[in-house]
């Protein structure tokens, strides 16, 4: 569990160390759409559907809570802001197929550490789920950027 600590802190100083393309404040507002929508979606699954369960020790639940709300959104932060960047359409591709691997991954070791057990429920769906809720957080963005460029801030 020490592990995937290390992995989060590592993670979050090379997150806030590398340049952005979008402004700071469309990155906030993207922070804010992807934690309501990661929150929801995994209540959501969790507890009205009963797809997963979090075992009952605090500390899992707190490692989990900490990638829902934290890792997760920081990633997705990344992507878009790559994703926005990049140019080529096969760097987009590898770049969007990387970050499914590594939201696989997390998954992947949070059911072999012990800390979510599936019931009913599969990594493919998941990925469809994370698939859309990137989509939603995309289209929000761009919507967003449109009402700051109407106000006259560039982004």
């Amino acid at each position: 569990m020490e592990f995937v600590i290390d992995v989060y802190l590592i993670f979050l100083i090379l997150f806030f160390s590398i340049k952005k393309k979008f402004h700071m404040i469309v990155n906030i507002f993207n922070y804010f759409v992807l934690a309501f929508l990661l929150s929801s979606y995994f209540s959501i699954i969790g507890v009205n559907l009963g797809a997963f369960k979090i075992e009952g020790d605090m500390k899992l639940e707190i490692l989990f809570r900490l990638y829902e709300l934290i890792f997760e959104p920081l990633i997705c932060i990344g992507y878009l802001n790559l994703f926005c960047s990049v140019k080529s359409k096969l760097k987009k591709i590898v770049l969007s197929v990387f970050v499914f691997f590594i939201f696989w991954a997390a998954e992947f070791l949070f059911v072999q550490l012990g800390v979510i057990t599936f019931i009913n429920w599969n990594y493919q769906k998941t990925l469809i789920s994370l698939f859309g809720i990137l989509l939603t957080t995309y289209f929000c963005q761009q919507w967003f950027r449109s009402i700051l460029k109407k106000e006259g801030i560039q982004t």
